[in-house]
């Protein structure tokens, strides 16, 4: 079978556009549609003439090339497959190009000015129409006396919504099946045309863009409002006008009780009855005043109120998690939860987080405070199709590259970034009062953390100080371990590299941990050296030929980090290289293993 490795390999690019289709009949119950009320369905929800019965229990993914008869060997490729209600076609010779722009980590949050999410990745995919007739896709093509037009025009009349719908990137190489190509995976955010000239463009995201400010906010607005005026002291008689699904909804994970902000003051209640059938104003029950570090006052009448969120002693990735599945529309099937939960029992225990949110933020916002105060980074990888979580924290070399096995001739350029820098990382916890900001005076305490060597006059002689304001951290061992890690990843001005591998090296992933020598990162005496970076991006800007890598210095202390090994292990004297890399064991009085290398350091 070709491979990336195969010698005179043919690149072969193909798209992907899947949308949910209903799996029901038209008329057969229980759909109720009747074809005097207009022609049969294209089984979506537009064409739908029985809207409250439409079952989207199947699917459709239409397959784009930009050749009619792209080849396994020199026959035709056949990618038509049926399961039950589950429909891939074969290929569509509508495509015409793909650009994609790759994602890029934002490690623990760090870099200001920049989605917590870090650089998000998109696609625009350009077609033309052309001529179709419904050969596929369509179950009442016998019934119907015929259909005009093209595949886009058709295809744009029959489906008004498309935030359902998924667009996927296939690349690989002639010879090769469907299944065994890189496939990277887009959510369909809108798609123009067709233009008078037949030109279609569909733009794919993210799913981590479904969190961003101008999609999810937590608490969702609510809009409440006091019916009668209170005394600062009332805690019967507080009736709101509102919709019940504002009242009950859990904005949170404290179970039992909810919270509402009333200007500067948040009262909680346990539940509401309805004055009257219809009326949409309700009686709150089990109402208790300044609630959260607010303090009681008198309402007036037709004064605003809005929901407030609050999370209680929760895990800190829990809470993230929670955040994006439950207050946005991504998909739960994009985050492989046992993965978050594997790494984050490892590196992350002691991190549970409380908070109150008292008005609408962006989703985007809170995870990335979470993030960036509990040292740990998530992202869209579009190649996996999930979303993975790591803790900031020392890990192993994944991988190798060098000069001569990997770097492309002359792609190999180092930069710094002196805006990721910081000498001085001081944070305020301890939130006293929600309704009132990040000021300093409203935080009970703070740590601090300083690196002295980099201050001195024969160092660099420069203060750079980082500054967070935490409502999530509930202990002082917290704040200290944060600063712990993250002024030791960005202690140093940041350096980055990028380089040019060959397609066979596109096995190494974002978020990879690499061991690089190249002749661009020199010692003092100008000898290449071999360094730990961290993969922040992938831009395969020539599909199936070549690869850009973007990697960011993985600044760690130099050590050998200790990992708890099963039990029974070898002695050192037995232990493979692999074993020594990624186990344990204790050094004597002088630090040295047996073998006169460096004792292990504990993460």
């Amino acid at each position: 079978m070709t491979t990336a490795t195969t010698i005179g390999r043919e690149p072969i690019q193909i798209v992907g556009l899947t949308q949910p289709r209903c799996s029901r009949r038209f008329g057969v119950a229980p759909c109720v549609a009747n074809i005097a009320d207009g022609p049969r369905c294209y089984q979506t929800f537009s064409t739908c003439l029985s809207v409250p019965n439409i079952s989207y229990t199947g699917s459709i993914e239409w397959l784009f090339s930009k050749s009619e008869t792209p080849a396994i060997g020199n026959s035709p490729m056949l990618t038509y497959a049926r399961t039950g209600e589950v429909i891939r076609t074969n290929l569509i010779p509508s495509l015409v190009s793909v650009s994609e722009a790759a994602s890029r980590l934002n490690v623990g949050a760090a870099r200001d000015g920049e989605s917590p999410f870090g650089i998000r990745s998109s696609v625009s995919v350009q077609f033309r129409d052309i001529p179709w007739n419904d050969h596929v896709g369509d179950f009442y093509l016998a019934q119907r006396s015929g259909t005009r037009g093209g595949f886009w025009q058709k295809w744009a009349a029959r489906n008004l919504y498309f935030s359902n719908m998924t667009v996927a990137v296939y690349e690989g190489y002639r010879g090769q099946t469907l299944d065994a190509m890189q496939k990277r995976l887009y959510i369909v955010e809108k798609v123009d045309g067709p233009d008078a000239s037949g030109n279609v463009t569909l733009t794919g995201i993210d799913p981590l863009r479904l969190a961003d400010a101008k999609r999810a906010k937590f608490p969702r607005v609510t809009d409440m409002a006091l019916v009668n005026a209170i005394t600062n002291v009332a805690t019967t008689g507080v009736v709101v006008r509102a919709a019940l699904a504002d009242l009950t909804d859990t904005f949170g994970n404290v179970v039992g009780t909810r919270y509402m902000r009333i200007g500067s003051e948040i009262i909680s209640y346990t539940g509401q009855a309805e004055t009257g059938v219809g009326t949409g104003q309700y009686t709150l029950s089990g109402v208790a005043r300044g609630q959260l570090g607010t303090t009681a006052a008198a309402q007036t009448a037709n004064a605003a109120a809005q929901r407030a969120g609050r999370y209680s002693v929760i895990p800190a990735w829990d809470a993230i998690y929670d955040l994006l599945t439950q207050h946005t529309d991504l998909p739960a099937s994009y985050i492989n939860k046992t993965q978050w939960d594997t790494e984050a029992n490892l590196y992350l225990t002691g991190f549970d987080v409380s908070a109150t949110i008292a008005e609408p933020t962006p989703v985007e916002q809170l995870c990335g405070e979470i993030m960036q105060q509990t040292s740990l980074y998530i992202w869209w990888d579009e190649r996996l199709q999930t979303i993975p979580l790591k803790a900031v924290r020392p890990e192993v070399a994944r991988y190798s590259v060098t000069d001569d096995a990997n770097i492309l001739a002359g792609s190999a350029r180092l930069t710094r970034d002196a805006d990721a820098w910081f000498t001085q990382l001081i944070v305020y916890y301890l939130q006293r009062d929600p309704t009132k900001g990040f000021d300093p005076t409203n935080f009970g305490l703070v740590r601090g953390r300083v690196d002295g060597e980099a201050e001195l006059p024969a160092a660099g002689d420069t203060v750079r100080q980082k500054v967070i304001y935490s409502r999530w951290l509930i202990n002082e061992a917290q704040a200290t371990e944060l600063t712990v890690r993250l002024l030791g990843r960005f202690r140093r001005v940041p350096r980055f590299l990028s380089v040019r591998l060959d397609a066979k090296d596109r096995t190494i992933l974002i978020g990879d941990i690499v061991s690089v020598q190249s002749g661009s990162v020199t010692d003092s005496e100008g000898n290449a050296t071999s360094e730990v970076w961290q993969v922040i991006r992938v831009d395969e800007i020539e599909p199936g030929h070549s690869v850009i890598y973007d990697l960011q210095e993985f600044q760690f202390k130099a050590a050998r980090y200790a990992v708890m090994m099963a039990d029974p292990s070898p002695d050192f004297s037995a232990a493979t290289a692999e074993q020594k890399e990624t186990g344990c064991w204790l050094c004597g009085i002088d630090d040295k293993m047996a073998d006169g290398t460096d004792g292990y350091a504990l993460q």
